[in-house]
């Protein structure tokens, strides 16, 4: 009698340690499956992201030229008034308080010295402008 209860409680504790290696190799089976997929995965998104990377430093690339040639313009256009600015009279030795020079307010009979102020000062603010727009043009890129 005792050697039939000690029959099946052999048979229940090798059918138990059957079934603990058979749940292991499928427990390892699916923890490589999802290794697998996970590198899978992980390889695909990187390629996406690397793309999207390029794509962003292209983008970048061409926003920079636009800017830097349009500063290139300001440049070119600030030469060519200061050239023009050359054939200008001086400023006068007149007193500050001598209003009979002054015929209107179009910008004709400034002196040479102040309309070079007046066209660098524009030419500053027209780049700091293209500066900024650039900036914004970087940032809506990033954030799209």
């Amino acid at each position: 009698m005792y050697w039939g209860i000690a029959r099946y409680g052999i048979l229940v504790v090798v059918g138990c340690l059957i079934g603990w290696t058979t749940n292991g190799w499928r427990l390892n089976a699916s923890i490589a499956s999802l290794r697998a997929s996970y590198a899978e995965e992980s390889t695909r998104v990187l390629v996406e992201v690397r793309n999207r990377e390029k794509s962003l430093i292209e983008a970048s690339e061409r926003t920079r030229k636009d800017r830097d040639a349009k500063v290139k313009n300001l440049n070119g256009r600030l030469n060519a008034a200061l050239s023009e600015l050359q054939q200008r009279p001086s400023r006068s030795v007149n007193s500050p308080t001598d209003t009979a020079s002054c015929s209107g307010a179009t910008g004709a009979n400034l002196s040479k010295e102040d309309a070079e102020f007046l066209v660098r000062e524009s030419t500053r603010a027209d780049t700091v402008v293209e500066q900024l727009n650039y900036c914004i043009a970087q940032y809506q890129s990033l954030t799209k």
